[in-house]
């Protein structure tokens, strides 16, 4: 899987808004560019490391097979994701609340 081409691709949106809420709406074009992406990739880490347990050894097999193909589109991830686990939306609600959380604790110490 490649830099640009994340699993949860919605999530971009969601990043730019945290980071936005939580003091950074004066970042620079440039500054989002860098920023956003890191923050994503560890969202999609958090997420890929509640998310994996959860899977069988099947599952994990098509998962490896998505992630080292440049072709898997994020509707193939949506559909693997929500066919895998039947309590990915409201697992990955969870996720994201306590991400944005930590994120919101940690801004505030730093402004």
């Amino acid at each position: 899987m490649t830099q640009d081409t994340h699993q949860f691709d919605f999530l971009s949106a969601y990043v730019e808004k945290l980071l936005y809420e939580n003091g950074l709406s004066t970042l620079t074009d440039e500054q989002r560019r860098i920023y956003v992406p890191q923050v994503l990739a560890r969202l999609e880490e958090r997420i890929g490391l509640e998310m994996l347990p959860k899977l069988s050894k099947p599952q994990l097999t098509q998962f490896a097979k998505f992630a080292e193909s440049e072709n898997t589109t994020g509707e193939q991830w949506r559909d693997f994701w929500y066919a895998s686990i039947p309590t990915f939306e409201e697992d990955l609600k969870k996720i994201i609340i306590a991400f944005g959380e930590k994120v919101s604790a940690i801004l505030s110490k730093t402004a």
